[in-house]
């Protein structure tokens, strides 16, 4: 898994904006951040006989955003 370190400006409509720095991030963190920001907490799907499996297993919420 390939992380960095990043910084995030978050800019809202009336011009003010604000930056938050994240130490690693990856591609599963952001994917987990915009399914978490639609209220989509819940990643798991079942197979044909019902058992449940991971959609995403890595990754986590970037808590900072919100």
């Amino acid at each position: 898994m390939n992380q960095t370190t990043a910084e995030i400006v978050i800019t809202l409509g009336s011009g003010i904006f604000t930056l938050v720095r994240v130490s690693a991030i990856a591609p599963g963190d952001i994917a987990k951040t915009v399914f978490h920001s639609m209220g989509i907490d819940d990643l798991t799907a079942r197979d044909r006989e019902g058992r449940p499996f991971p959609l995403m297993e890595e990754g986590k919420v970037i808590e900072a955003l919100f």
